[in-house]
Order: structure tokens, then sequence, then C-alpha cells
């Protein structure tokens, strides 16, 4: 009825680092050339792991966001400059939430506008420390809601630096007063930080 099925023995493998067997095993030649071709398959292992390394780290930066820079800063306790323009302020993140990040100074807080006309740049990197998140405000434009009314000087990439109360936070813009009485209307897409005394 039922026919039985042969086997077939398997084949039997060796690795490269098994023991050489047979005669050729004490060949120096052979021996030579099999190092030589362990190292070269190791070298070229070595190099395709290093690239992929390489191409995995771009593309994780590739996704990042600038917050996600000021995040890590903060975390890690770093010095931080943020510019705009000729103007700039050094020193440490406190705060980052949506499109904020909250910088204090020897003598006061930057409230900066990620998604505004800034740089940040690292100038030191600490390597113990760092500090969590002090709370604040959920965006940039809460922050500014917050500070209506108060003294602040506010940097915008369309006229140098306004000192002044903060009249209104508009749909599309900040109104601010002067020392001298001028009512400035500045748009919210150019600003890039307000700061406070502290």
């Amino acid at each position: 009825m039922g026919t039985a099925r042969r086997r077939r023995p398997r084949p039997r493998y060796r690795l490269l680092t098994d023991p050489p067997r047979g005669d050729w095993a004490d060949d120096p030649a052979l021996r030579s050339l099999g190092g030589a071709l362990r190292r070269e398959l190791g070298d070229e292992l070595r190099a395709e792991a290093e690239e992929s390394e390489r191409v995995a780290a771009l593309l994780l930066a590739r996704q990042r966001h600038l917050r996600d820079v000021a995040y890590e800063a903060m975390s890690r306790g770093d010095l931080v400059s943020v510019l705009c323009g000729e103007r700039a302020h050094q020193g440490h993140v406190v705060h980052v939430r949506g499109d904020l990040a909250t910088l204090r100074t020897a003598t006061r807080h930057v409230h900066v506008h990620l998604a505004g006309p800034i740089a940040v740049r690292i100038d030191e990197r600490v390597r113990a420390g760092g500090t969590s998140d002090v709370g604040g405000a959920s965006s940039f434009r809460a922050q500014l809601l917050e500070l209506e009314g108060s003294a602040v000087e506010v940097q915008a990439t369309i006229a140098d630096a306004v000192a002044g109360h903060l009249t209104a936070v508009a749909l599309d813009h900040v109104s601010l007063e002067d020392g001298a009485s001028r009512v400035w209307a500045l748009p919210t897409y150019s600003v890039a930080w307000v700061a406070t005394g502290v």
C-alpha cells in the first residue's frame, strides 16, 4: 500500500571556525589563505555594520524637530545660546513644550518661539546633571497670553528689540506699548522671543 520514503542523509556543514580536517590541514599556504579570507570577510562585515549605523543615525536626525534639540539640551543641562540676527541670549533651557522653549539666563527668562526666526546653538555639552522640565505654558501663544499686561522685551526680525508693556495678543500679532507711548503691532511669525526679568 504505502511505500516508505527514503530519507536523504543531511549534509554536514562545517563552520569557518571549525578546525580543518584532511590532508590539506597542515598546508601552510592554505592555512594562510583561510586566515586572509576570514580577515577580509570580517572587515567587510564590520564596514557594512558601520555604514548601516551611519544611515540609521542619519534617518533619525532627519525626523527631529527643533523642540527635540531644546528638550535634549534641557535634559542634559547644556549651556545654550538662542540667536536672532545679531542678538543672542545664553543660558539653560528650563521648559520645552510645543513651539515654546524657556531659557533662564543670568538676569532674565527668555521665552523662545521655536517656530520663529531663531537659531539654537549648543555652547557647552554637560556630561552629568541636567534638569527636568520646571513646567510652564503649553505653547508660545499661551505664554504670550500669560504675559499680557507685563513689562517685556520683544525681539522680532522686522524691527529692533522693543521694550514695553504687552497690551494684547491678537490672532496674528502682538501689541506692545513702548516707553514713548508708541503702539507696536508685531506679526507673531516674526517674533523670535519675549524676555522678562527674573
